[in-house]
C-alpha cells in the first residue's frame, strides 16, 4: 500500500473517537529541511483544537497557528488516529513567509498511540513523499506554563497569554529577580509573575559551591548572585526551564571558559566580582540564540546603542574591580528597553517608565552611580525595589510568604486576572443565597444492550453536578431512577414532589431509549421507561420529553434545563461505538465567575434532545451517550479561563450539538446526530 493511497484512506475513512471533558494540552517537535519545529497543541475535543508552531527563520523566530480536527480510522490492517491541520497563518514574525498546516498521524500498536508521524499539507500535494517522525508527543502541565514558556508560543498581546499564565498558580509569588550591593547598600528587587516556584537564598563569606551542587540536584538554578559587605549571596530557583548550568570563579575573567561554553549552547545568566575573583554563571536552555559582551572602563553608551539596532538586548550588567561588564543576548523574547544613570536613586524615572509597561531587568550600585536598566516584555505583573544598609532578610522572607503590606515601587501592569475575578465573585456573592439545584437522573441501567452506557452516563451527570454545586455553594438535591426503580411511576412521583424555590435550578436528565409516534406533533423524542425487551411499550410505559419539561416549566423555579440523550426514530436501539481518545488527563482551570454567570444569573428554560426526528442517538459503554459527554465538554470549555465571550447556555447547547454530530458522521453502525433544543430564557 503506497503512502498516497494509504493517506487518502486517513482521510476518507473515519470513525469517532472520544474525547475528555476539557482542555488537554501538548507538546511536541520535529525537525524538517534543517529546522526544528515546536508545536503546542490545545486540544478541546475532535472538532475543536488548534496548533501554534514556534520556529526559526534567518535566526529570527516566527509564530505559526492553524485549526486542528481528529479521525479515528481503521482500514486495511490500519489503526490509529488523523490530527488534519488546516488554514494555517502567521501569528508573529516571518511577514513575508507563509505555513503550510500540518498532518499528525497516530498509528496504535496494542491499544496505544504511538508517537506521531508527520507530514505537511504542501508535502502532501506532491506526487512522491514521505512522513517525518516527531521527537516526542508529550501531555503539558499547567505547572509548566511560564512565561518564558507560553511567550514561544503566544505574544504578550494575546488574551490567551495572560489566560494560560493564569492557570499556574506560581504566577502570582513573589520571588527575587534582581539584586545587586554597592556603595554600602543593598538593591534587591522582587517580581510577581516570574514563573519561579520554589526560591532559596545563601550569603557566605566563599563562592557556596558544594551547596550550589546540592541545590542542582533537587531542580534549582542560580538566577541571581552578587556581592557584598564581606559576603557572597547566591539566588536559586526552582521551575527555570533552563537545562544544564556551569560556573567558573577564577581571579581573572574567564574569556576563553565562555567561548568554550558559548560552542556548547550555554549563554551568560551572571557575572559578579567579589573577594578579587570573577563568577560567571552560565546556562544551557536560555532560548537566546546569541550573545556579546562588552569590557570598558567606562559604562559602554554607544556598544548598548549598536547591539539595540541588531536586536540585542542587555540581559546582565555588573561592575567590579573598576570595569563594567555588559552581557547583550538575542532572542531574549524582549520587545524593549532602556536605561538610566544617577548619583541618586531614580524613582521618579522607574515610574514614569512604569507607567509605559517597562520593568526593573537590572540593577547596579557602583562608583558612586545607579545604572537601572528597564525593559519591556518581562511580564511581570508587580515588582518592588527594596534598598537596605544591612542585608533585608526579613523583608525577602515577608514577600516570599505573600504579605501585601506594602505598596509597590513598580506596579505597572493590568490588574490580573484572578483578581478580576475576585471582584467579579464578590459582586455575584449574594446570588447563592437559598438557591438548590435539584437534579433528577432517569438512566436504564439494566437494559441489556446499552445498561452499561447509561449507567456510565449516571455516574458522571450526577459527580458533574455534585462538583458544580460545591464550587457555586450551593444546596444540592439529587434523585436517582435507575435499576429496577426505573419506571413511569417513579418519573411521575419525582416530578410530582419536586418543589423547587423560586431562585432554584431543576436540571431533569434522561439516558435511554427514545422513540417517536408515527402521528406524534412533537420534535421532542419519548422516554422507553422499561428494563426489559419484555414490558410492552404503551402509555404507562413512555413519556413525552416535552411534557416532562412543561411540568418542570411549572414549578416555577429561576432556571430549568431537560436534556435527552435517547434516540427519535421509530423504535429502535441507540447504538455504541468505542474508541480510546487522543486527550489526556483532565486539565479543566474553570473560572468560577463563568460557571455563576450560567447558572446563578440565568432566567428560564431549555429543553435539549439528542437527536432530530428520524434519527438515532449513538454513544459507547466506555464514554456513555454521545450527547452526554459533549454536554459536559462543552460546559467544561464555557467555563474555562480559555473563553474570553460572555458564557451563554446557547454556546454550550449548540456546541454540544455540534461536538456530538461530528463524532457520529460516518460512525460504523450509526446514522449522524443532530440535536435540537427549544430555549424560553427571560
Amino acid at each position: 500500500m503506497s503512502n498516497k493511497s494509504f493517506l487518502s484512506v486517513l482521510f476518507l475513512v473515519v470513525v469517532s473517537i472520544t474525547t475528555s471533558f476539557s482542555q488537554t494540552y501538548f507538546e511536541t517537535q520535529w525537525k524538517t529541511e534543517g529546522i526544528t519545529y515546536t508545536g503546542f497543541c490545545v486540544y478541546f475535543n475532535d472538532d475543536d483544537a488548534f496548533m501554534r508552531i514556534n520556529f526559526l527563520k534567518n535566526g529570527s523566530p516566527v509564530i505559526a497557528e492553524y485549526k486542528c480536527s481528529g479521525k479515528q480510522f481503521k482500514e486495511k490492517g490500519y489503526d490509529g488516529y488523523l490530527l488534519d491541520g488546516k488554514d494555517a497563518i502567521i501569528i508573529q514574525g516571518g511577514k513575508d513567509e507563509a505555513y503550510s498546516a500540518d498532518n499528525f498521524v497516530f498509528f496504535k500498536e496494542d491499544g496505544v498511540y504511538t508517537k506521531p508521524q508527520i507530514i505537511d499539507d504542501q508535502r502532501l500535494e506532491k506526487e512522491d513523499f514521505t512522513f517525518d517522525n516527531v521527537s516526542y508527543w508529550n501531555e503539558v502541565t499547567s505547572d509548566k506554563f511560564t512565561k518564558s514558556y507560553i511567550r514561544q508560543f503566544f505574544t504578550e498581546e494575546e488574551p490567551l497569554y495572560r489566560s494560560l499564565l493564569s492557570t499556574n498558580v506560581q504566577e502570582e509569588n513573589y520571588r527575587i529577580t534582581a539584586c545587586n550591593y554597592g556603595d554600602d547598600n543593598w538593591a534587591i528587587v522582587m517580581s510577581q509573575g516570574s514563573g519561579i516556584d520554589g526560591q532559596t537564598t545563601l550569603r557566605d563569606a566563599n563562592y557556596p559551591k558544594e551547596w550550589i551542587k546540592k541545590k542542582w540536584d533537587e531542580n534549582y538554578y542560580i538566577t541571581s548572585c552578587t556581592y557584598g559587605d564581606g559576603e557572597w549571596m547566591v539566588v536559586m530557583s526552582e521551575s527555570i526551564d533552563y537545562e544544564n548550568q556551569a560556573y567558573n570563579i577564577k581571579d581573572y575573567f574567564p574569556a576563553d571558559w565562555i567561548k568554550e561554553k558559548w560552542a556548547l549552547d550555554f549563554y551568560i545568566t551572571s557575572i559578579t566580582y567579589g573577594n578579587g575573583q570573577w563568577a560567571v554563571v552560565m546556562s544551557k536552555g536560555t532560548d537566546y540564540t546569541n550573545q556579546a559582551y562588552k569590557k570598558s572602563e567606562t559604562f559602554p553608551v554607544e556598544y548598548i546603542r549598536a547591539k539595540w539596532d541588531e536586536d540585542y538586548y542587555v540581559t546582565n550588567i555588573t561592575y567590579g574591580d573598576g570595569l563594567w561588564y555588559v552581557t547583550m543576548s538575542k532572542n531574549s523574547w524582549l520587545s524593549n528597553q532602556t536605561y538610566k544613570k544617577a548619583s541618586e536613586y531614580p524613582e521618579d524615572w522607574i515610574l514614569e517608565k512604569a507607567a509605559d509597561d517597562y520593568l526593573i531587568s537590572n540593577v547596579v550600585q557602583a562608583d558612586g552611580e545607579w545604572v537601572v536598566i528597564m525593559t519591556k516584555g518581562l511580564q511581570y505583573t508587580g515588582q518592588l525595589l527594596h534598598r537596605e544598609a544591612s542585608y533585608p532578610e526579613a523583608w525577602i522572607s515577608e514577600k516570599w510568604n505573600g504579605s501585601e503590606s506594602e505598596s509597590p515601587v513598580v506596579n505597572n501592569q493590568p490588574v490580573p486576572e484572578e483578581e478580576e475575578e475576585e471582584q467579579i465573585l464578590e459582586d455575584l456573592d449574594d446570588l447563592n443565597e437559598n438557591v438548590t439545584l435539584h437534579l433528577i437522573v432517569v438512566a436504564n441501567t439494566l437494559i441489556s444492550d446499552i445498561g452499561e452506557s447509561c449507567e456510565v452516563d449516571e455516574n458522571k451527570i450526577v459527580k458533574e453536578f455534585d462538583i458544580i454545586c460545591d464550587e457555586l455553594q450551593i444546596d444540592f438535591n439529587k434523585v436517582v431512577i435507575d435499576d429496577k426503580n426505573f419506571n413511569k411511576s417513579s418519573v411521575d412521583n419525582a416530578l410530582y414532589k419536586l418543589s423547587p424555590g423560586s431562585n432554584d435550578i431543576v436540571v431533569f436528565f434522561y439516558s435511554g431509549h427514545g422513540f417517536r409516534w408515527s402521528n406524534q406533533a412533537s420534535r421532542y423524542p419519548f422516554m422507553s421507561l422499561r428494563y426489559s425487551d419484555y414490558t410492552p411499550i404503551n402509555s404507562t410505559t413512555t413519556m413525552s420529553l416535552e411534557e416532562v419539561y412543561n411540568t418542570v416549566k411549572s414549578k416555577g423555579a429561576r432556571f430549568n434545563l431537560v436534556i435527552g440523550d435517547c434516540c427519535n426514530s421509530d423504535i429502535g436501539v441507540t447504538q455504541r461505538g468505542g474508541e480510546v481518545s487522543l486527550s489526556g488527563k483532565n486539565q479543566n482551570q474553570g473560572k468560577l465567575a463563568r460557571l455563576q454567570e450560567l447558572f446563578l444569573k440565568t432566567k428560564g428554560s431549555y429543553i435539549f434532545a439528542a437527536a432530530s426526528p428520524g434519527e438515532t442517538s449513538c454513544g459507547n459503554a466506555i464514554d456513555g451517550g454521545y450527547l452526554t459527554s459533549s454536554f459536559f465538554q462543552s460546559l467544561s470549555q464555557e467555563t474555562s479561563f480559555m473563553s474570553q465571550d460572555t458564557p451563554s447556555w446557547e454556546t454550550v447547547i449548540n456546541r454540544s450539538i455540534k461536538t456530538a454530530s461530528y463524532k457520529t458522521n460516518n460512525l460504523n453502525g450509526c446514522s449522524q446526530q443532530n440535536g435540537i433544543y427549544k430555549a424560553e430564557v427571560k
